[in-house]
């Protein structure tokens, strides 16, 4: 199996590339700091991974996406299952009370998912097969007030991330 891994250095989508490196996959990590990669990808070799490649980069920039699903394409190429795992907890107070720190926000957790699974569905509509799921923040489904920076974001992705 093929696997590319946005967030790849995220807790769950370690785990998540644990298990699947001993299962022989062949992976694809993408995050933003190489060190972490690089740790990463010696551990998923040691537990079974066929291969694995990564590419640093930044989430927020979103120009910089299109290059690096290419990437996944070329080291993989076809991608069976592509996870999009990166986001971040917000102090709600701080984003309430500051635009640039709500913007950014926004960006990390909404709009960088939504470029991505733009790129993403592009692929896998070419190959005609795989596919995208995105691991969000659970922030106002336990019964707890709605961290809006952080959950908000998830109601766009259902109208976004159709293959």
């Amino acid at each position: 199996m093929n696997i590319l891994l946005v967030g790849a250095t995220s807790a769950i989508a370690k785990a998540i590339s644990r298990l699947y490196s001993e299962r022989n996959a062949r992976l694809f990590l993408i995050a933003r700091n190489e060190a972490r990669l690089m740790e990463l990808s010696d551990d998923l070799t040691v537990r079974g991974a066929q291969s694995v490649d990564f590419h640093v980069m930044d989430i927020t920039d979103t120009e910089s996406h299109i290059n690096a699903v290419s990437n996944a394409k070329s080291a993989l190429e076809n991608i069976d299952l592509a996870l999009i795992c990166h986001g971040s907890l917000p102090d709600q107070e701080i984003c309430e009370s500051d635009f640039e720190q709500a913007a950014q926000e926004i960006k990390i957790n909404g709009l960088s998912v939504i470029s991505l699974c733009t790129e993403i569905s592009k692929l896998l509509k070419e190959q005609n097969s795989g596919t995208l799921a995105v691991i969000t923040s659970v922030a106002g489904d336990r019964g707890r007030h709605l961290i809006s920076f952080t959950g908000l974001p998830n109601l766009w992705y259902p109208h976004t991330c159709r293959a």
